[in-house]
């Protein structure tokens, strides 16, 4: 082989001498480097010095055998454990595909067994046009699911002949071989004579299916049905008898309770084919066991429409208790009132609604919820214990006792009143906007949360894993917060605050001050008292436009400022900070308990407030710069040494 550059022909050479010893190729190639350089400083030509080498081949045989090295011996080691490793991935790889190709072929086949299944039953209930035109697109359907089986099949064949062939040594001229070379695509092109005899296949049916979609669609037939969910078909049950209990289970359609003025109960089964409505009264309970709604398609273009009961209850059926064991189910409770206990259990996936409603006890459970309540009244218990989803609790519903589970879930109480209110939410988002009450305990990690427009007598917030919290126009008595590597932000907050916290933020704007969109209550003349116990080397202490009436501050290392407030009095222990900057403040006095400030020390004002600093540690001083005028400031130094 012929080189034209230096770079070429060293690169050859490294390869080539590869299996020596790294020391010993570095001196050759070292020493090959020197004689091409010292030519061409002497006036060569490049490509005359690189053409009169020696042959890289010639120069590694040669290389070898001064240093002893067996580099054929080396080489086909090397080469068989290479062969080794990738026969090994070559079989995990055909292992997962073979296994992941049966998965799906038996998805697929089981689409083709619900399609037959589909075609019965619309040849039994369509009419008209529909009774050709739906069958037809199923047809259609069945061909394109067949012929996709096919793509994957010969797919398949080319995966396992690429990844298994060299583990069992197939060689391109094992010609009885013909399994792995061969295709049901190139079988197919062979028997027809034609190319692309699939795609063409592919594309026509598709065409046909679509107009077949359309035609359905605007004759109101089983498509148009399917894509809207709207069942065709109704029947209605009324109950004579008397029953206080309504049982469902093993269900995964819509269930809706509404008011009537009969006297009797009277149930609407909405479906599109037909199920079994597995009814019987037994012991005051109605219990209802029916058949599943069928999903036939993972596209959703076949699928039966959702069945629908609704139940229309009269307002006389007092003492009622409704249980419902629910899968992928919207359940929907509107203006009923007189129920004892909801009971809702929930398989999968649900989405239950609550509106204008009266009931004693509410208990939801399951993997994912999307709860609503709103205009009504849960005179004891609400229970909540789902994995994710949303709850939203709005419009003035008045609830007394709730205790709400969740994980990476959105929660929103907006314009009611909970009494006692406790959540524990993971990696989710909480929003409270105008809500009143007793207590409202929070135990939030890893998440958002945002409450404007409070009034609890005691709000307890639990706030953890690097979250946020904001606290806007509240008012409380007590109001604990407990910060682990959190953020928190108090904005036009009254009553008492206490804060501890592990290496959190806390932001303090306007705290006490009154705000013209809060309630009358917040804006009545509320002292405020603040306590902060922070500890970290990244906490952070910070009061801005606030007007606290007894401040105290408890914190090792971070950074504190405080500027622009009103403090009647405070209490500043401050150790191992960066920094501690109070400006512009106003009020009576401040004592100040300071060790170690590493970075600066800052007192400063701008006019005489009259307020007094009365410092009570005197050894960090020469650490930390004071910037104090006298005629604005009063700085009082009652200091003990620190030996003392």
């Amino acid at each position: 082989m012929e080189f034209k550059t230096q770079e070429e022909y060293l690169l050859a050479l490294a390869e080539a001498i590869k299996y020596l010893n790294p020391k010993d190729a570095t001196k050759v190639l070292r020493y090959y480097e020197t004689r091409i350089t010292n030519a061409i400083e002497y006036g060569e030509k490049e490509e005359d010095v690189i053409r009169n080498l020696p042959d890289v081949e010639t120069v590694a045989k040669e290389t070898y055998e001064s240093h002893g090295v067996n580099y054929l011996a080396m080489r086909k080691k090397i080469m068989k454990r290479k062969e080794i490793t990738s026969n090994i991935i070559g079989v995990i790889v055909s292992f997962f595909i073979v296994v992941g190709f049966f998965v799906i072929m038996f998805f697929l086949g089981q689409s083709i067994v619900n399609m037959f299944s589909l075609l019965i039953n619309v040849i039994k209930s369509s009419s008209g046009v529909d009774v050709f035109i739906t069958p037809f697109a199923i047809v259609l359907y069945i061909l394109c699911i067949i012929l996709l089986i096919i793509y994957l099949l010969d797919l398949f064949l080319i995966l396992i002949a690429n990844f298994l062939g060299p583990v069992i040594k197939l060689k391109d001229q094992d010609k009885h071989r013909k399994i792995f070379t061969f295709t049901v695509t190139g079988f197919i092109e062979d028997k027809c004579k034609h190319q692309k005899v699939q795609p063409k296949l592919l594309v026509s049916f598709i065409v046909l299916l679509i107009i077949c979609i359309c035609v359905s669609y605007s004759t109101n037939g089983y498509f148009k049905k399917s894509l809207n969910d709207t069942p065709s078909h109704l029947n209605t049950l009324t109950f004579e008898d008397n029953f206080t209990d309504i049982v469902i289970k093993g269900y995964n359609g819509n269930i809706y309770f509404k008011q009537t003025d009969s006297n009797t109960i009277i149930l609407e089964h909405q479906y599109e084919f037909e199920h079994d409505l597995n009814l019987k009264i037994e012991n005051n309970t109605l219990n209802i066991n029916l058949e599943m709604t069928k999903a036939y398609d993972v596209f959703n273009l076949l699928n039966e429409p959702t069945q629908n009961l609704i139940f229309h209850i009269p307002s006389s059926f007092t003492n009622k208790n409704i249980l419902i064991e629910m899968d992928k189910s919207i359940i929907d409770i509107s203006d009923i009132s007189n129920i004892n206990n909801i009971d809702l259990l929930v398989k999968t996936k649900g989405t239950i609604s609550v509106v204008n409603s009266e009931a004693f006890n509410l208990n939801v459970k399951g993997y994912e919820i999307n709860l609503a309540i709103a205009k009504s009244k849960i005179n004891d218990n609400i229970y909540i214990e789902t994995s994710k989803g949303q709850t939203l609790v709005q419009q003035e519903s008045n609830l007394n006792n709730v205790e709400l589970i969740n994980n990476s879930s959105y929660i929103k109480f907006d314009n009611s009143t909970i009494k006692n209110l406790k959540i524990e939410n993971a990696s989710g988002t909480i929003e409270f906007m105008k809500m009143t009450g007793t207590t409202l305990d929070i135990k939030s990690r890893q998440s958002v949360n945002t409450y404007d427009d409070c009034e609890y007598d005691n709000i307890k917030l639990n706030v953890s894993n690097s979250s946020k919290l904001t606290l806007n126009r509240t008012i409380s008595n007590n109001i604990d917060i407990s910060l682990d590597n959190s953020q928190l932000l108090l904005n036009y907050i009254k009553g008492n605050i206490r804060v501890n916290a592990t290496s959190g933020t806390v932001y303090l704007s306007s705290v006490g001050e009154n705000h013209e969109l809060a309630s009358e209550n917040y804006n009545n003349e509320i002292e405020t008292n603040v306590k902060i116990y922070n500890k970290g080397s990244a906490c952070k202490v910070e009061a801005v436009d606030s007007k606290i009436n007894d401040l105290l501050i408890n914190q090792e290392g971070g950074f504190i400022n405080l500027s622009k407030s009103s403090i009647t009095t405070g209490s500043l222990n401050a150790t191992d900070t960066e920094t501690i900057d109070l400006i512009d403040l106003q009020g009576d006095q401040i004592d100040l308990f300071i060790a170690n400030v590493k970075q600066t020390f800052i007192i400063d004002a701008e006019k005489n407030t009259g307020i007094k600093y009365v410092i009570k540690t005197i050894d960090t001083l020469s650490f930390a710069r004071l910037l104090a005028d006298s005629e604005v400031v009063t700085v009082i130094n009652e200091a003990v040494d620190a030996n003392e």
